[in-house]
C-alpha cells in the first residue's frame, strides 16, 4: 500500500522519542506533519481532538510501542496495525466485585471500535485501551477474562480511533511491541528495538 504524497498526513504518537527522528526520515514529497498528543486517553482525547479541528488532514496515523499478551504468537518487536480497540476500564464495578463495562450498562453503543482501513503488508491484531498498564498477575487476569481477544495493551488507542471516528478522518493505529504484558520487569523489555522496527515499517510503507 502507497500513501498518495498529496494527501495531508499527520503522524501522531504520545510521546516525542516514539517519533524520534521520523522528521528527517520521511520522504521530503510527503505532506506530512507530526504531533505529540500526550500519555493516555484523556490527553491524546482532548489534545489531538483539539489539534484536528484546528488543521485540517487526510490521513491520520498514530503511531507507538505497546505491550503484548503472552501466548498471541506476537514477539517483541514485532509491527502491527491495530483493527479493533476498546476503552478496558471503561465501566462500572458490581458489588460482587465483577466489572461491568460501560457498553454494557447501556451508556454507550460499542464496547469495541473497529477500523475498517487496513494495510495489506501489516498484520492486524486487536488491542486494549487501559488508563493502567498492567503489572501484576491479578489484574492481568482480569483483563484476559474480560477481553479474551485482546493481543495488546495500550494507553491511547481506543481514545485515537474515537476521535477519528468523531471527525470522519481516515486513520491509522501502527504499534511495534516493547514489552509483553506481565509482571513489570523493563529488563525485559526492548524499547529501542521496537522503535527502530516502527520507524522503519513507517518509512517503507510510505516510499512502496
Amino acid at each position: 500500500m502507497a500513501f498518495n504524497p498529496q494527501k495531508r498526513i499527520l503522524i501522531c504518537a504520545a510521546t516525542s522519542f516514539e517519533i524520534g527522528n521520523l522528521t528527517t526520515l520521511i520522504p521530503s514529497e510527503y505532506n506530512s506533519s507530526f504531533f505529540v498528543h500526550g500519555v493516555g486517553s484523556t490527553y491524546c482525547g482532548i489534545h489531538l481532538m483539539q489539534h484536528l479541528c484546528q488543521k485540517s488532514y487526510d490521513i491520520v496515523i498514530q503511531i507507538g510501542i505497546a505491550g503484548a499478551f503472552e501466548n498471541t504468537n506476537l514477539k517483541i518487536g514485532q509491527v502491527v496495525q491495530i483493527e479493533e480497540d476498546a476503552f478496558a476500564d471503561l465501566g462500572i464495578e458490581l458489588a460482587n466485585g465483577t466489572f461491568q463495562h460501560i457498553a454494557d450498562a447501556g451508556f454507550i453503543d460499542e464496547k469495541v471500535l473497529t477500523n475498517k482501513n487496513t494495510i495489506s503488508s501489516i498484520r492486524s491484531v486487536k488491542s486494549i485501551t487501559v488508563n493502567t498498564t498492567s503489572g501484576t498477575e491479578s489484574s492481568i487476569k482480569k483483563l484476559k477474562e474480560s477481553y479474551p481477544f485482546a493481543q495488546l495493551e495500550s494507553m491511547e488507542g481506543a481514545a485515537f480511533f474515537a476521535v477519528c471516528e468523531q471527525l470522519n478522518i481516515q486513520y491509522y493505529q501502527i504499534r511495534s511491541i516493547s514489552n509483553y504484558v506481565q509482571m513489570r520487569d523493563k529488563s525485559k523489555w526492548d524499547i529501542p528495538l521496537a522503535i527502530k522496527n516502527l520507524h522503519q515499517t513507517l518509512v517503507k510503507l510510505l516510499n512502496t
